[in-house]
């Protein structure tokens, strides 16, 4: 890699950025000194003129030999809820130079590492965003986004995104380099609108459930489930509506029995990643079927099913053996206030029981199923 290659990268880096690699590559008192003086300080470390200085810290000279090196510590906008995300994955307890603004990853000679992805649009509650790649089963990574590129691509949270990403050796990350389709479209074709008035058409989904509405379906176990979800997402697509399939305790057997359904546009699952990770994974089903509306796509929600979603909530909100906690009730409530209509597209739900299942926890369902609809 050629040294003035990584040069020019670190001289395009903000105050922040440099003071935060100032200080793990040596460099005394960093916060005191102006952006030149940082500047000239790395280039005299790395090329040897100065010595690393680290205040008796005892840490190791962080000799940047390349700009994969550099960039393979990066976690962008300081989200410490996005790093902790990826140290779970990570096989080594390294630190993370923190990035306080954009990386122009366009820039970046790193073609040779090039990997391609699928994953549904995130935001943090500190304003990152990424994407988790789900083109291979048990191997998770996390793909960064920068704020710049969710403009270059006119992204939201929720769009289902395919393209490219560098990611580097051993790592459980990479970054976005190029989006090629966008909710299945090329995406030259991605537009969205926000600012819709919501109204409940009169056309009739089907006999019982109607555009923008939500319904409880018991069906027979899991291949009645299955035939289920074939016949009705055939039966809406004809209808021009999209499928998304939440199943979270499916197995990898029921997962290639979805996969092989024509119609169904995205199966959102845990069979890769256990139940720490369903929440966000909820978020995924529930955002990107709001991303469809606002792309004004027709959209039903199948959920596989009511009791897995329960069973997998009361775990990570460790709800006690005979009730569930408000957490559960509020993330299901949340799950099925989605349904909605516009003038020109709809949000359905349809949430199924086993027939064996109908039990409180249905009569709860419904409760809550109520409770959404006032």
């Amino acid at each position: 890699m050629d040294k003035n290659l990584l040069i020019e990268q670190i001289e395009k880096l903000g105050i922040y950025e440099l003071r935060s690699l100032a200080r793990s590559m040596g460099v005394q008192s960093p916060t005191s000194k102006k952006r030149e003086e940082l500047i000239s300080a790395i280039k005299d470390i790395q090329s040897g003129v100065l010595k690393p200085q680290f205040n008796n810290y005892g840490r190791p000279v962080k000799k940047l030999s390349s700009q994969d090196e550099l960039l393979s510590k990066l976690i962008i906008n300081g989200d410490k809820e996005l790093e902790e995300k990826i140290k779970q994955q990570e096989d080594d307890d390294s630190e993370f130079i923190v990035f306080q603004q954009n990386f122009d990853s366009d820039d970046n000679p790193l073609n040779y590492n090039l990997i391609s992805f699928k994953g549904i649009v995130r935001k943090t509650e500190k304003g990152s965003y990424y994407a988790l790649n789900c083109l291979k089963l048990g191997v998770r990574t996390y793909v960064l986004i920068e704020e710049s590129q969710i403009k270059k691509f006119n992204l939201i949270v929720g769009d289902l995104i395919e393209g490219s990403a560098y990611m580097h050796s051993s790592k459980a990350y990479a970054k976005l380099n190029n989006v090629q389709y966008i909710n299945g479209e090329e995406k030259e074709n991605n537009s969205y609108d926000l600012e819709r008035e919501l109204i409940i058409p009169n056309k009739d989904l089907d006999e019982t459930l109607k555009q923008g509405r939500c319904k409880i379906d018991f069906v027979n176990g899991v291949d009645g489930s299955i035939n289920y979800i074939t016949t009705k997402s055939k039966e809406y697509a004809l209808n021009n509506y999209k499928s998304i399939v939440l199943g979270l305790e499916i197995s990898i057997e029921t997962k290639l029995k979805l996969d092989r359904i024509e119609n169904i546009t995205e199966i959102v699952s845990l069979i890769e990643d256990e139940a720490s990770f369903s929440y966000d994974k909820i978020l995924d089903a529930i955002n990107h079927a709001n991303s469809m509306f606002y792309h004004n796509k027709n959209v039903v929600l199948f959920v596989l099913d009511a009791m897995s979603l329960y069973r997998v909530l009361d775990a990570v909100y460790k709800s006690n053996a005979n009730s569930h906690n408000e957490q559960v009730k509020h993330t299901i409530r949340k799950l099925l206030g989605i349904a909605k209509s516009s003038n020109s597209a709809s949000i359905s739900n349809i949430v199924l029981f086993y027939d064996y299942q109908k039990n409180q926890y249905a009569d709860e369902c419904n409760d809550l199923l109520t409770i959404t609809k006032s």
